[in-house]
């Protein structure tokens, strides 16, 4: 069930109907437990609309951490703690090694020579790297004692399901998503407005941005081998423009779902391509799965205290392959650790120090960070390694394009998806400012909800792709 689709628009109402209405036919000192029940059936139903077959997965690493965080929390024994945290971490990671990475070790051993190996046929099961994570942190944080152990299975099962950030997260924290779902709020008119007011601008980055991008996207990457170096150009350039506007118009449908039952989400991107450095893009990049490596492996490796380089390798390293099973993740996540270092020394010489005093220095530092970034998403897009060199060789004239410009069909497509990103980032820029005072730039504008509207309608691509992170 896709965010973007018409079943999803009938189950949502639904779900909230039954969610504000149900529980007052029952006693009031069960309403918070028949408002839980019915988030918890709703998640499962959610998920099991994918694949029902993989719903025993879900239920699996449910019982098993909710088990486990009692055990941790019951014993004295630091040797008993360290087993049951293992438990944990061997029981999700394993299933999510298994069933993502099963296939790539067996291909990759079969390149150095090694036979006898077969291809498993299991589908990926839809959502596991992020709801392996969040489950992992919750054993790690009542291991370190940061978290009280979860005693209500109601409560921790909807945790761990609860559907709007189910399949691509944010990565959400036991210590902000448990105590919010244990009170089961009325639905509040403010909140609807607000969550609606998210969904439907989620919606526009979707339909309107991140699916003619990917129509510009495909047609680049399918023809690298004959398209002339300005559609290359442009393929990447869009496909800069397609990842953020799909990934984070997921995160902003999750949250307004959320906000509509009074649960608040974490924010999960910061207008990433403003960033000045890579470290500042990091800051503001897929945030709940970036915090997410910095406090549960980085800081746990020693951080900056003990050989920060290594720790800065083995983070970027496990976060390329957590992306998917292919060694262009890899190599993405090593791109962005080589500059990450270069960076760090490049900042310490007393030149950069004086020219980073010059009132360009910003638009410079925006100008190498975003092309960094862009080079790196050819790697993380291509299909094989081979083709992201060649397509970069291409795109940068290293290898001999045809001649010609872009049909006019993808010209006028060209000029439609820059305005419309020009438009999203200025009003994310507008919504970003803590005093600002624009009146038209504010998602409760009845015009900019008007043009929004009218922009879906006559600029919308309904048949794209699904979301791009639903695979990883």
């Amino acid at each position: 069930m896709l965010f973007d689709s018409l079943s999803y628009l009938v189950f949502l109402p639904s779900i909230l109907l039954l969610y504000q209405f149900l529980p007052k036919l029952f006693n009031p000192s069960k309403k918070s437990r028949v408002r839980g029940l019915i988030l918890l059936i709703a998640s499962l139903y959610f998920y099991g609309s994918w694949n029902y077959h993989y719903l025993a997965l879900l239920v699996g690493s449910i019982i098993l951490d909710f088990y486990v965080g009692i055990r941790i929390e019951g014993t004295a024994s630091k040797s008993s703690k360290r087993f049951y945290l293992l438990l944990s971490l061997f029981g999700n990671f394993g299933a999510l090694i298994f069933f993502k990475y099963y296939n790539f070790t067996v291909e990759s051993l079969g390149l150095i020579g090694v036979q006898g190996l077969t291809l498993s046929n299991f589908l990926l099961p839809v959502g596991i790297s992020f709801y392996s994570f969040q489950t992992a942190c919750y054993s790690i944080d009542v291991y370190m004692g940061n978290l009280k152990a979860e005693r209500n299975l109601l409560n921790f099962s909807l945790y761990v399901s609860y559907f709007p950030q189910l399949v691509a997260g944010p990565i959400e924290r036991a210590g902000n998503l448990l105590p919010q779902l244990r009170e089961h709020f009325d639905i509040k008119r403010a909140d609807i407005y607000e969550g609606v007011q998210r969904i439907f601008w989620g919606l526009f980055k979707k339909i309107v941005i991140a699916n003619r991008a990917s129509q510009m996207v495909g047609g680049a990457f399918a023809e690298m081998e004959t398209a002339s170096t300005l559609k290359l150009i442009i393929g990447a350039y869009a496909f800069a423009i397609q990842i953020y506007a799909d990934f984070s118009a997921y995160s902003d449908i999750a949250i307004g779902t959320s906000k509509i039952m009074g649960v608040t989400l974490m924010k999960n991107f910061d207008r990433p391509y403003s960033s000045t450095s890579l470290k500042d893009f990091w800051r503001r990049w897929h945030i709940s799965l970036s915090t997410w490596f910095r406090d549960y492996l980085y800081m746990p490796l020693g951080g900056n205290r003990r050989h920060p380089a290594f720790n800065l390798f083995v983070v970027f390293a496990i976060s390329g392959i957590w992306h998917g099973a292919n060694w262009t993740f890899v190599a993405w996540g090593l791109w962005h650790f080589t500059f990450l270092m270069l960076e760090q020394a490049i900042t310490k010489l007393q030149f950069f120090k004086t020219i980073s005093q010059n009132r360009f220095s910003k638009i410079w530092g925006h100008f190498i960070t975003f092309h960094l970034v862009l080079i790196g998403w050819v790697f993380f897009r291509a299909e094989s390694i081979n083709d992201a060199f060649y397509y970069l060789q291409r795109m940068l004239g290293f290898v001999r394009n045809r001649e010609g410009w872009l049909e006019p069909v993808n010209i006028a497509q060209l000029l439609i998806l820059g305005g419309t990103y020009w438009f999203m980032d200025r009003l994310e820029a507008e919504q970003s400012k803590a005093n600002s005072k624009s009146k038209f730039w504010s998602l409760k504008s009845p015009q900019l909800q008007l043009l929004v509207w009218a922009m879906i309608v006559y600029l919308g691509v309904f048949d794209g792709d699904v979301f791009i992170y639903f695979q990883f």
